[in-house]
């Protein structure tokens, strides 16, 4: 077991790569907008979590990637929407799940940007 433990050390330099299949991607998003999302920008969102698994070609990937450079530009001041205490001291993010379920979109666009999780050939 310890052979085990050495591997990210010894090949990784202690930095293991970790990456998360897009069906667990999907589900996790799907947790965070709920079956009916209340706003317009958890509806697009919903959306396009719904389109990531069917994705076969490059220009499918390339079709995505615009729908999803598309949402961040439309909704961005949604999901950085906070909102203030009375005090006016303290703040959070208005629609914390929302904001969530973005941040898994925003690392699904730079994979794609890379190129590296959709297939190249048609």
């Amino acid at each position: 077991m310890a052979a085990v433990k050495e591997i990210p050390v010894k090949y990784f330099e202690g930095n293991l790569p970790h990456q998360r299949c897009l069906v667990h991607t999907q589900l996790q998003c799907q947790t965070f907008l709920t079956q009916r999302p209340k706003t317009d920008a958890g509806r697009n969102l919903l959306e396009l979590v719904h389109l990531l698994n069917q994705v076969k070609n490059i220009h499918h990937r390339n079709i995505l990637f615009l729908w999803l450079s598309r949402f961040e530009e439309r909704f961005i001041p949604v999901i950085k929407e906070r909102t203030y205490s009375e005090d006016k001291k303290s703040w959070w993010y208005t629609h914390k799940y929302l904001r969530r379920a973005f941040q898994f979109n925003s690392h699904i666009r730079l994979l794609i940007s890379q190129k590296s999780v959709f297939p190249v050939s048609p």
